[in-house]
């Protein structure tokens, strides 16, 4: 059985590290597959998906502004694999 990443994994993702969900597919279901080669594919439809679906950054940064004024409480992140 191959293990293949959906659209849906990608929208419902947990919000743990790639290695520790891949690691958790692995066990639960008791599957073999190579953990580098997923996690390239994952990087590959993340980006797909983000393309598709992110926010411009110039309205991210009106929205954290409109926040800020109405003391709402933020935190931003980016990061790069």
């Amino acid at each position: 059985m191959v293990l293949t990443l959906q659209k849906e994994y990608i929208e419902d993702y947990p919000g743990k590290s790639v290695i520790s969900s891949m690691n958790f597919i692995k066990n639960k279901y008791n599957i073999d597959f190579d953990t580098d080669e997923k996690i390239n594919q994952f990087k590959i439809l993340e980006e797909q998906y983000l393309l598709k679906n992110s926010v411009e950054l110039k309205g991210l940064i009106q929205l954290l502004k409109y926040l800020n004024i109405h003391y709402y409480k933020t935190i931003v992140c980016n990061f790069q694999w």
